[in-house]
């Protein structure tokens, strides 16, 4: 049976066709092809910042972590621990932060970082860091000694019944540490001292007020006995 077959221009007509359904083709799979492209950019960011933001952050304890929790981490995991909670203000993640400064745990020992968060902890009134504070201007080291300044920090300590700082007050008045004696206010220190228990202090209650006057004396309980009532 004879067979029709297609002329020159169904040929052409079916060849120009089939070119141009390629060629949308090939356009489609471009589109489809860089759209996925973008999406997996896109997903691969998003995935990178989750995973600094919740993987790696979930990997520390959460702020309310018991301490055996935290113990239980090593040196450069609990330095950052403490580093977060200390940025966010808490004054004892400041004060470890700030001894771990010093004493290079978890991190470079570096005594003037650790003067700057033992400062910060201090005026939020961490009562170690304050008698640290005040450590840190008796002897000096990253900064000047400066004895006002380590007087400051006693009585704010003092404030929070540190009996150390009592008599250290003590022990500064009374003129040894290269400031002029000040035997009212030393004995003032002394019998607040005396009062909220140091043993050191109750001892030389007696040998301190034979060698005071009368007047030296009044005065020095009359501070004393107002500090008390005050605090």
């Amino acid at each position: 049976m004879a067979t029709d077959l297609p002329t020159n221009q169904q040929l052409r007509d079916q060849y120009e066709y089939w070119e141009k359904r390629h060629d949308q083709s090939k356009k489609a799979f471009e589109q489809t092809l860089n759209y996925a492209i973008f999406v997996m950019t896109i997903a691969l960011a998003f995935g990178d910042f989750f995973g600094m933001a919740l993987f790696e952050d979930d990997a520390l304890p959460p702020p309310d972590a018991p301490p055996a929790e935290i113990e239980a981490l090593d040196d450069d995991r609990e330095f950052e621990w403490w580093m977060r909670a200390a940025q966010d203000g808490e004054p004892r993640a400041q004060f470890m932060v700030a001894r771990s400064y010093k004493n290079g745990d978890g991190v470079g020992r570096d005594e003037d970082e650790a003067f700057v968060w033992f400062l910060a902890s201090a005026q939020q009134g961490f009562l170690p860091a304050q008698i640290t504070v005040a450590g840190y201007y008796e002897t000096g080291g990253p900064i000047a000694p400066d004895i006002e300044e380590a007087i400051y920090w006693h009585e704010r300590a003092s404030e929070q019944d540190s009996v150390n700082s009592q008599f250290r007050l003590y022990q500064i008045y009374r003129g040894t540490e290269g400031r002029p004696a000040d035997r009212v206010a030393a004995y003032q220190w002394l019998t607040i001292a005396a009062e909220k228990g140091h043993e050191g202090a109750r001892d030389l209650m007696p040998e301190v007020e034979v060698a005071l006057s009368e007047a030296e004396y009044e005065e020095g309980q009359r501070r004393a006995l107002d500090w008390l009532a005050r605090h």
